[in-house]
């Protein structure tokens, strides 16, 4: 599945990229600071699944969802 990070931690995506690396379902396809630029990716290519943080400063995983 294609995939996206979202998360304001950058160290958070770090760990979530390496928890991804070893399962061949998902290929990470971006990895996102900002909740927005998410969502422009998002729109203008294939994205499968999403793992979104639920508490960024400008928008959460659960308004997103």
């Amino acid at each position: 599945m294609k995939t996206i990070l979202v998360d304001d931690m950058i160290l958070d995506l770090q760990l979530f990229e390496l928890k991804c690396a070893g399962l061949s379902e998902f290929e990470i396809v971006g990895k996102f600071t900002d909740p927005n630029e998410a969502v422009e990716y998002a729109r203008c290519n294939l994205v499968d699944f999403a793992v979104l943080d639920i508490d960024m400063p400008c928008m959460n995983g659960m308004e997103r969802g």
